[in-house]
């Protein structure tokens, strides 16, 4: 399920082995494709640079996975971190 921040904890309250694939970039490239995009003016592309760098609340599990490169590459490390082999 797609969370935000502010529900992680009581996520963590209700499901016992809660993990979070934390999927992010750095704040250039975020800042990069928010203005591609197209959607967000300056101050608007600012703030939401600001809420991404907001620490995740202390004590989960967290996979981060830094998407900063071709799609594909970060696709592969989700995929990965959600069904990892098992030996």
């Amino acid at each position: 399920m797609n969370l935000s921040r502010g529900a992680l904890e009581e996520a963590a309250k209700i499901f016992a082995r809660l993990v979070v694939l934390h999927i992010t970039a750095s704040p250039e490239t975020l800042a990069q494709r928010l203005k591609h995009r197209g959607r967000e003016d300056t101050g608007d592309i600012a703030k939401r640079l600001a809420s991404a760098q907001k620490p995740l609340p202390a004590g989960l599990s967290v996979i981060e996975i830094v998407n900063d490169g071709p799609l594909e590459a970060a696709v592969a490390k989700a995929r990965a971190a959600l069904q990892p082999d098992r030996v």
